[in-house]
């Protein structure tokens, strides 16, 4: 009966270990989230910044819809900045429960990742920049 209770035990652990790995795995980012809120010390700046992008494209020909971040396989992310000359830059990225962290260049961006809603958040001298990310 105690080999019983000692198999029995192997078995449980086991499949929580399963279930915790598989659920861990399952939010890691792929594909792309594309900018929906800009903040800037809490103030949204959405409007103002998505009326700014549609001038800059009748001269550079990129939009706010060329503003997103690409996650790819082994870590790594592209974040393009908004023109479609693919002007952006690469990085890694980490994840940490719902926690995430995007470097490059020597730089970090954290935020959360909650479903496919993606959340940075940036301090800027006395600025706080908040931007959120969605895939669709």
């Amino acid at each position: 009966m105690r080999k019983v209770k000692s198999v029995f035990f192997i078995v449980l652990v086991l499949a929580v270990s399963v279930t915790v790995f598989a659920q861990n795995n399952s939010s890691v980012p792929s594909g792309k989230y594309f900018l929906t809120a800009f903040e800037i010390n809490g103030m949204d700046m959405f409007e103002f910044f998505k009326m700014m992008s549609e001038m800059a494209d009748e001269s550079s020909g990129g939009s706010l819809e060329d503003m997103y971040i690409e996650f790819q396989g082994g870590g790594k992310f592209f974040m393009a900045m908004g023109s479609d000359e693919g002007e952006g830059g690469e990085g890694t990225f980490l994840m940490n429960g719902k926690n995430i962290t995007l470097s490059a260049n020597g730089e970090e961006l954290k935020g959360t990742l909650d479903g496919n809603k993606l959340t940075l958040e940036q301090e800027q001298g006395n600025d706080v920049i908040k931007m959120v990310y969605e895939k669709k």
